[in-house]
């Protein structure tokens, strides 16, 4: 990819708010579907915090769902998943 793509992609990166970003990077790093509660332990928050982030960002377009998979209780639940080539989809 050109440097000056991957600088107008930071440029846009950089437009996230400071939690939404820590929300975005850390499923980056998980690198696998994951839930809202998953996430609210990865990150140490509580899972409303958790849960509005994620709300933000698929609304923005960096977050999408991937399906349901079952939780700890055996109830369906949605797991999340980072829109990685994003940056593709904005040029």
């Amino acid at each position: 990819m050109q440097t000056t793509s991957l600088q107008a992609y930071d440029s846009i990166l950089s437009k996230l708010g400071a939690k939404q970003k820590i929300v975005y990077d850390k499923m980056i790093e998980i690198g696998r579907p994951v839930t809202h509660r998953q996430l609210a332990e990865y990150l140490g928050w509580s899972i409303n915090r958790v849960t509005g982030r994620v709300n933000e960002l698929v609304t923005d377009k960096w977050v999408m769902e991937y399906g349901k998979v079952k939780n700890e209780y055996k109830r369906n639940v949605i797991a999340w998943v980072p829109i990685k080539d994003r940056q593709l989809t904005l040029f």
